[in-house]
C-alpha cells in the first residue's frame, strides 16, 4: 500500500511522532523504554507507533522498534526544515 506526502505529514504532525522518531533514530528501543523515555502514556504511544507503522516509517523487530529506511531517510530530509522553523 503506498501513502501520498499529505499522509506522512499528517502523522508527523501529530503530538510527540518527531520526538518519537528521533529516540530510536540511533538505537532501537522497546515499547517500555519508549515510554519511560518520552514520558507519555500508553495510548498515546500505542496510536504513534501504529500511525508510524502504517506508513512505514518504523518497524518492530523482535520486541523493539527501529527505524526503517524510509525513516531514516525521512529524519534526514526533515533536519534542515526542523532547524529552519524550530520556535526559539
Amino acid at each position: 500500500m503506498s501513502y501520498t506526502l499529505y499522509d506522512l505529514l499528517h502523522v508527523l504532525g501529530k503530538k510527540r511522532s518527531l520526538e518519537f522518531l528521533d529516540s530510536i533514530k540511533k538505537s532501537p528501543k522497546s515499547y517500555t523504554q519508549l515510554q519511560k523515555n518520552l514520558n507519555i502514556n500508553s495510548k498515546l504511544i500505542s496510536s504513534t507507533i501504529k500511525e508510524l507503522t502504517i506508513i512505514g516509517v518504523i518497524v518492530k523487530n523482535k520486541d523493539q522498534y527501529e527505524l526503517t529506511k524510509i525513516g531514516k531517510k525521512l529524519l534526514k530530509k526533515i533536519k534542515p526544515l526542523r532547524k529552519e522553523f524550530e520556535v526559539k
